[in-house]
C-alpha cells in the first residue's frame, strides 16, 4: 500500500433524498455545515437508474459516510435498496434518518437509526472522530511499510537504538506500546537514554511510558541508565515523572551510586536534592556515602554528609 492509496482524513457525508424530503435535506447540509462536516445531498429520482459505472464513481465514490433520509414513499423506491448496498459494498457507514416511526425493510434494520438531527450530527460527529483516528493510523502503518521496515517489537526497538524519530513515532501512533522492551527485555525508553536519543526520550515520556520499568539485561531502571551516563536532563525529566530514585539494580545499586561512582556530581546533587535515599546497601555491603569515600569524590561525600543531617539544598 502506498502512502498516496491511505484513507483520506477528510469526512464527506452524502445524504440521499427523494423529491418530497428535499427542504429536509438543505437543513441538515446547514447543520452539518456549522460544524465543518463537508456534506452533499443527491436528490434520487428515476434517473439514477440510467447512471453508468463511472457515473456512480465519480458521484459517489470520495463518500465516507451514507445517510439515507428514509420515509414511508421511499420505502418502496429502488434506489433506497441501491444505495443501502452501495453503502454496505464500500464499507460506507450508513444512517437511516427517519422523523417518525415508520417500520423499517428487513435489509435495513442492521444500520443506525435516529430520529432528531441533533441526534443525527451527534452521530455523525462521533463518526468523525472515529474515522480521523482510522486514518491516522492506516497513515502511519504505510509510511512504516513506505521505510521498509516490518511491523513488530523488535523493529521498534531497532529503530529507538538508531533515533528514526519519525518511524518510532509512527509505532506509537499505531498502537504499539511506549513500555515496549527488545529482544533482552530493554524497555524503549531505557534504549533510548542508553543511546542518548533526546528526543524519542521526550516521546516517550509524553506517551506516559513506565519510568520505573526494570531492563531484564542489567536490571536498571530508566533513571539509572541516565544516572550512569551523567544525564541531568533525562534524570530530572524522570523524577519529575515520579521515577523511583530508590529502585535498586541486580547488584543491588541505586541511581545515586551509579552517578557516585562514575563522577557525576551534579546528577548526584540532583538526587539528592529531590529525595533520594543514602541508606541502600549494594551487594558488595557498600552505600552511595561509601563509595564517594572510595573513590576519593570530596564533593560528593560532603554532599551525602549533608543530606544524612537534612542540610541538602
Amino acid at each position: 500500500m502506498s502512502i498516496k492509496e491511505v484513507k483520506d482524513t477528510r469526512v464527506k457525508v452524502g445524504i440521499f433524498v427523494d423529491s418530497g424530503q428535499r427542504k429536509l435535506a438543505e437543513q441538515m447540509l446547514r447543520l452539518l455545515k456549522e460544524d465543518r462536516i463537508h456534506a452533499s445531498a443527491y436528490q434520487m429520482g428515476r434517473s439514477w437508474e440510467r447512471l453508468n459505472g463511472e457515473e456512480i464513481k465519480y458521484n459517489f465514490s470520495s463518500l465516507t459516510h451514507i445517510v439515507v433520509i428514509f420515509s414511508a414513499s421511499a420505502s418502496s423506491s429502488r434506489w433506497l435498496g441501491f444505495v443501502s448496498g452501495y453503502g454496505v459494498g464500500r464499507e460506507c457507514p450508513v444512517f437511516l434518518y427517519s422523523a417518525d416511526e415508520s417500520a423499517l425493510p428487513g435489509h435495513l434494520l442492521s444500520f443506525t437509526r435516529v430520529n432528531e438531527l441533533e441526534e443525527l450530527r451527534d452521530e455523525l460527529l462521533l463518526a468523525r472522530q472515529v474515522w480521523r483516528k482510522s486514518a491516522r493510523l492506516e497513515h502511519a502503518r504505510a509510511e512504516l511499510q513506505a521505510m521498509g521496515l516490518g511491523i513488530s517489537e523488535e523493529v521498534l526497538a531497532a529503530c529507538v537504538e538508531e533515533g528514526n524519530i519519525p518511524a518510532v513515532a509512527n509505532f506509537l501512533r499505531i498502537g504499539f506500546s511506549p513500555d515496549s522492551r527488545d529482544e533482552r527485555g530493554v524497555p524503549v525508553l531505557s534504549l533510548a537514554i542508553r543511546n542518548r536519543h533526546r528526543e524519542l526520550i521526550d516521546l516517550f515520556l509524553k506517551h506516559q511510558a513506565n519510568v520505573n520499568a526494570v531492563s531484564l539485561d542489567r536490571g536498571n531502571s530508566p533513571l539509572m541508565e541516565a544516572a550512569v551516563r551523567g544525564d541531568k536532563e533525562s534524570v530530572q525529566q524522570l523524577i519529575s515523572a515520579d521515577a523511583d530514585p530508590d529502585l535498586q539494580s541486580k547488584n543491588g545499586q541505586t541511581a545515586l551510586m551509579l552517578a557516585v561512582g562514575e563522577g557525576f556530581t551534579e546528577v548526584a546533587r540532583l538526587l539528592l536534592e529531590r529525595g533520594a535515599h543514602t541508606s541502600p546497601v549494594d551487594q558488595l555491603g557498600m552505600t552511595a556515602g561509601k563509595y564517594a569515600q572510595l573513590f576519593k569524590h570530596t564533593e560528593m561525600a560532603e554532599l551525602i554528609r549533608r543530606s544524612e543531617e537534612g542540610k541538602v539544598g
